[in-house]
């Protein structure tokens, strides 16, 4: 994926190949500007640096799990000191034949605040959470980029697992992720479900991660789970 947000009044004599480095340009103005697209992963003037991020390759194993639901939402954080969402993308993973394996890229917030990091996959079929996984990571903090690859393997019982005891505060609900440890899912911010959250974007009707990451019920799209997706109407659609 590609954005452009770069815009710059040199004076260039076009074409000029290597111009944005690893994006692509655009010209404007009777091609005396040009306009710069690039892959999140880079930034600058015309995108020379590499932004600090985790690279993370991942296929979902459903084979010891007959019932898991056809179509999963799967979304992937990166979590600073077990309670800050820094960065996230959705997957949506579909049952086929051939195995599917995704790549996709987390990014650091600049300037990169030290801490413990994780990535966490929390598996969602509609809004009903089935599963998650959560990886420290200790980067070193000269290196730019992170690699986690990981195969994630459902167990025979989709049924997620609840705490033993309910840590999480302000009715929020306590689940257990691979490593053993809880995972609160509620409307509110937090390890524990402690703060506050504000100015949400999110529809009512939908489950709230962050201000704006939103799990929508079936029939909504994302990213904020206000549009009703019309195909899903009909009846029998798929």
């Amino acid at each position: 994926m590609f954005s452009a947000v770069s815009e710059t009044n040199e004076v260039l004599t076009f074409p000029f190949y290597g111009y944005c480095n690893r994006g692509f340009y655009l010209t404007r103005y009777n091609k005396t500007k040009s306009l710069c697209f690039f892959p999140p992963s880079y930034y600058g003037n015309r995108y020379q640096y590499n932004s600090q991020r985790v690279t993370v390759r991942v296929w979902f194993d459903r084979r010891h799990c007959v019932d898991i639901p056809v179509v999963l939402i799967v979304l992937v954080t990166l979590i600073y000191n077990h309670s800050e969402i820094i960065d996230h993308q959705l997957i949506f993973d579909i049952n086929q034949d051939n195995r599917v394996k995704y790549k996709l890229y987390l990014l650091y917030s600049r300037p990169r605040p030290h801490g413990l990091y994780s990535v966490r996959f929390e598996v969602y079929h509609s809004m009903i959470f089935l599963a998650a996984w959560e990886y420290q990571m200790s980067p070193f903090n000269f290196l730019p980029v992170f690699r986690l690859a990981k195969i994630l393997r459902f167990s025979s019982n989709v049924l997620s697992l609840f705490c033993s005891t309910n840590l999480c505060h302000n009715h929020g609900t306590c689940y257990l992720m691979n490593n053993n440890q809880h995972l609160c899912l509620c409307q509110w911010q937090g390890h524990f479900c402690e703060k506050t959250l504000l100015n949400v974007a999110c529809a009512l009707h939908s489950l709230v991660k962050d201000r704006n990451i939103c799990i929508c019920p079936y029939g909504y799209l994302q990213p904020n789970c206000f549009v009703p997706n019309i195909k899903c109407e009909q009846s029998q659609p798929c």
